[in-house]
């Protein structure tokens, strides 16, 4: 029997992928077996390798890495059922060759009468409980007309699914945040009834296993577990709720004590039906809350962005940041430090949304001290800041980074790359390179806690500048999926030798715009141009055109 991942979390959640090759590479190009999009995912990324019996994971190297069940990944280790695969934006969940399901037990001493799944199940409706459906449904959308409150909704639900379920005694509705499943509303049909309780083991595989479930009480004979059976519970219906793009949201769960008024399949498919409104209403008081959230996070982050240009005696800064959603991920920031030098970086946070911009405001500001502390120690920048990212991020969540500091006196560039593209120099004679070399750049800050940086050194003459930028830029595609690249970039940066930092940003923009075309933008879009200017153009940044 061959083994199977399932995509537990990310945009095809649901999703499930049989290995029967003896290697499926996971990436975002188009020869992987299991491709995700997501621009934070390399092109090869990892794969799984099948010996015999046995699967192995190996990290092929992708910037962003892979973690097994929350650890980092360092070349390969053996999967064993139930393991966890993270991938930037993605968890895919390994099983083992299938066996079968004993559907006479559950852990708890129910026993499963009846199986749906979330998806479609109107379409499933027979037409003896078509009334039934339509009076649910009625009842619960006059119960979600009132309010976005979640937990005022979820409340009005429950008491509305009392009504269609008379012998319905229980109801609770348990919400996913932060990969557990909390309670947020419960309702009893009498008042002195005691508090509700649930098996962890029921929800969770009505989540895992994507089923709505329709359990009854299997007799003396097979004794449930404490918490149940002190409470009385006969019968149990346990729906999953799921938004559009199966992303689990929650759990909605009711229970009868009454054996002889135990649920049925009809009822379960109701419940399944009325389960899509209340997923749908959920979403919309997320995202109520989260308009609010990101108009308040968007407004931060512009304030966490320096002015567009900043003319420092000798040297000429320009920066331009453009999210692809309301909120973004990265992040630059150029100023002067207490002893006179200069510092300019520019940075992008694993990930998109919310999430990733709250991790930018706290990166940008980590640099922003970090600098502003040590202006005269770049690797004991790296490291500090790479140990604050790593104590507050999240599982997978780290920054690529490059941190540059300039000093106006030796006119010394020091740069450190902690996973970035490397700076792209433009030189005196028209020509360009890239300083930072594989070997020299880092791994992204947040992914191991100790981490030794390596510093690179060059020295810019007048009309020199350097031009920093994210993969938003370099992975950029046209109409026929090919990336704009690095290689593209420093060709048309070559020859710009003496240009003002502002128009070398600008016209690389304009280029990059000319070839994505009409494409939708699904990454952010950032570059900083900084530069020493010519000889006798110290008063004018921009005298050049």
């Amino acid at each position: 029997m061959d083994g199977k991942l399932q995509v537990f979390r990310g945009e095809v959640a649901g999703e499930e992928y049989e290995l029967t090759a003896p290697q499926v590479v996971i990436g975002r190009g188009e020869n992987c077996g299991i491709r995700f999009l997501d621009p934070s995912v390399s092109r090869n990324h990892a794969r799984v390798v099948r010996d015999q019996d046995t699967y192995f994971v190996e990290d092929l190297g992708g910037r962003n890495g892979t973690f097994v069940n929350g650890k980092l990944l360092v070349g390969s280790s053996p999967l064993e059922d139930g393991d966890r695969i993270t991938v930037p934006g993605f968890t895919l969940v390994f099983h083992a060759a299938a066996t079968a399901v004993d559907e006479g037990s559950a852990d708890d001493g129910m026993t499963v009468v009846g199986r749906v799944s979330p998806f479609g199940a109107a379409a499933r409706i027979t037409k003896a409980s078509a009334e039934r459906q339509l009076q649910a449904m009625l009842q619960i959308l006059q119960a979600l007309g009132g309010t976005l409150d979640l937990p005022t909704l979820l409340d009005a639900v429950l008491a509305s699914l009392l009504e269609v379920f008379p012998q319905a005694d229980r109801g609770l509705v348990l919400v996913q945040e932060n990969a557990r499943l909390i309670p947020k509303a419960c309702r009893h049909r009498y008042a002195d009834s005691e508090s509700i309780v649930y098996s962890r083991t029921i929800v969770q595989r009505a989540i895992d296993l994507q089923e709505a479930t329709l359990m009854m009480d299997a007799g003396q004979e097979n004794l449930m577990c404490q918490s149940i059976q002190t409470s009385g519970i006969r019968s149990v219906m346990c729906v999953p709720l799921f938004s559009q793009e199966k992303q689990p949201l929650g759990v909605l769960q009711l229970d009868a004590c009454n054996l002889r008024k135990a649920f049925d399949e009809s009822d379960l498919h109701v419940l399944t039906c009325v389960a899509t409104q209340v997923s749908m209403a959920m979403e919309h008081s997320q995202l109520a809350h989260l308009l609010g959230d990101l108009k308040f996070a968007a407004e931060v982050q512009r304030g966490f962005l320096p002015e567009t240009d900043a003319d420092l005696g000798e040297y000429y800064y320009w920066g331009f940041c453009e999210p692809a959603r309301r909120v973004g991920g990265d992040f630059y920031n150029f100023f002067q430090l207490p002893n006179g030098n200069h510092a300019a970086l520019l940075g992008d946070v694993a990930g998109k949304g919310l999430a990733a911009s709250l991790m930018m405001v706290k990166a940008a500001t980590v640099c922003w001290v970090a600098l502003r502390n040590h202006p005269n120690n770049l690797q004991g920048v790296a490291r500090w800041v790479n140990r604050e990212i790593h104590h507050s991020g999240n599982q997978g969540q780290f920054v690529t980074c490059v941190l540059c500091v300039i000093c106006p006196q030796t006119h010394e560039l020091t740069m450190v790359s902690a996973g970035h593209m490397s700076p792209i120099i433009c030189r005196v004679d028209g020509t360009t390179y890239a300083p930072v070399s594989t070997a020299m750049n880092g791994l992204p800050l947040g992914v191991l806690e100790e981490y030794q940086y390596e510093t690179v050194s060059v020295k810019l003459e007048p009309g020199e500048c350097v031009v920093l930028y994210s993969d938003g830029v370099s992975e950029a595609e046209d109409s026929q999926g090919t990336m704009y690249t690095s290689e593209r970039i420093g060709q048309q940066l070559a020859g710009m030798n003496g240009t003002p930092p502002p128009d070398v940003g600008r016209r690389l923009m304009e280029d990059l715009r000319r070839y994505v075309g009409d494409q939708e933008q699904t990454d952010d879009i950032s570059i900083v141009v900084f530069g020493r200017k010519e000889l006798g153009d110290s008063e004018n940044g921009s005298k050049k055109a």
